[in-house]
């Protein structure tokens, strides 16, 4: 949110260090983000893209954009925080991207940044983010003009006992996908 944006910066974080993602951004949301000059904002649906076009040529600003895909994923999570198929409203739908890019590139304002996932949250199971980081790859090969993928988060927090996923397990995954 705006709000959180202003928590950053107020904490000494740069706006061009900060990626805005999620959904139900406004078109007041937006405006901030361009006028500020954000460092990404992840695009979440086509009239998003739209919308964001609309400010980047009003404001003739340029903004940082990815786009946040929709794998179609199921994780292993309560479905109230699953957010990676086809039945969530979350992100675009993955066979949607090459309309997403070209509508993206239409705008002189828009620069194309990166590429975004978020199959849920509260996850506990390393195969869920092990199905969703295949996918990304798979895509960012086929996409040499992304230059950051953004992995999510949904890390499940134990908040007992401690980990429900190892770090080292999690980052070796990155490392096994990203490296």
């Amino acid at each position: 949110s705006v709000g959180e944006i202003k928590k950053a910066k107020f904490a000494g974080f740069a706006y061009k260090d900060v990626v805005f993602s999620g959904v139900g951004k406004s078109e007041d949301d937006l405006v901030f983000a361009v006028k500020n000059g954000i460092g990404q904002i992840n695009i979440e649906s086509f009239e998003e893209i739209n919308m964001l076009i609309d400010i980047a040529n009003k404001l003739k600003k340029t903004a940082n954009v990815a786009i946040r895909i929709n794998p179609d994923i199921k994780a292993h999570t309560h479905e109230k925080i699953s957010t990676g198929t086809k039945k969530n409203k979350f992100g675009i739908d993955a066979k949607k991207l090459d309309e997403a890019i070209a509508l993206i590139k239409t705008s002189k304002y828009l620069n194309l940044n990166g590429l975004s996932i978020h199959i849920g949250s509260q996850l506990t199971k390393l195969e869920d983010f092990e199905k969703a980081f295949s996918f990304v790859k798979d895509i960012y090969k086929k996409h040499p003009e992304f230059k950051t993928v953004d992995l999510g988060g949904g890390l499940g927090i134990n908040y007992n006992n401690g980990e429900i996923i190892s770090k080292s397990e999690y980052v070796g995954l990155i490392a096994k996908y990203f490296a």
